[in-house]
């Protein structure tokens, strides 16, 4: 809550006050603190309780949740405490990963779908795609498309058995490229699940038809 204080009057004046989406709302004892943002957004640590929020300003001055996340059970207070919690824009190329590649085909002659992401970087413009038949001949390259959110899913012009992806930044640098991934094509027992991108199955019947 922001709170105006009048020495003069000794008067205590309530302004504005952010409560959190849950029934009840959060009560800190320690430690909460909010992070005023340059567009009037307010950013909030809840201290002694796991989890943060944003929230944004509506026509009338009150405040409605934009942002709610946990980590950690918020009705164990000081289970896991967050002294102070700032937002702040960041960018990231992590130095000790390469991205996630997965790369499926429903049968051996039909298209590949190629899921790529790699978390954490923040700097990926563009993947480059590439293929091969096997390990140890030279990977081509079978296209490219901009970064899509979290996950990129990419669709191939033909089937390709081994893939690698390479990310790339907005000024066209080279970044970090994948390991070299197999194409997963489902079994006979499997297929009926699976469709031209995916497969829809539950562990129990991939277990059965692995």
């Amino acid at each position: 809550m922001v709170i105006s204080l009048d020495h003069n009057e000794g008067t205590a004046t309530l302004l504005s006050q952010i409560f959190a989406p849950l029934e009840g709302g959060i009560l800190s004892d320690s430690q909460a603190k909010p992070h005023h943002l340059a567009d009037d957004h307010v950013f909030h640590g809840w201290g002694s309780i796991g989890a943060i929020s944003e929230h944004a300003p509506d026509e009338n001055g009150d405040y409605q949740t934009v942002l709610f996340a946990t980590f950690a059970d918020v009705t164990k207070p000081g289970s896991v405490m967050n002294y102070r919690a700032f937002s702040y824009e960041w960018q990231s190329t992590p130095s000790n990963t390469k991205p996630n590649v997965y790369s499926y085909a429903q049968n051996d002659t039909a298209a590949n779908a190629i899921y790529v992401s790699w978390n954490g970087a923040t700097t990926v413009a563009n993947w480059n795609f590439y293929a091969a038949d096997a390990i140890g001949e030279d990977f081509v390259s079978i296209g490219s498309k901009g970064k899509e959110g979290f996950e990129t899913m990419f669709r191939a012009d033909a089937f390709h058995r081994w893939v690698m992806v390479e990310a790339v930044g907005p000024d066209g640098t080279s970044l970090r490229n994948s390991s070299f991934q197999p194409t997963f094509v489902p079994s006979p027992s499997l297929v009926g699940a699976c469709d031209e991108l995916t497969c829809l199955i539950s562990m129990d019947a991939w277990e059965e038809g692995s």
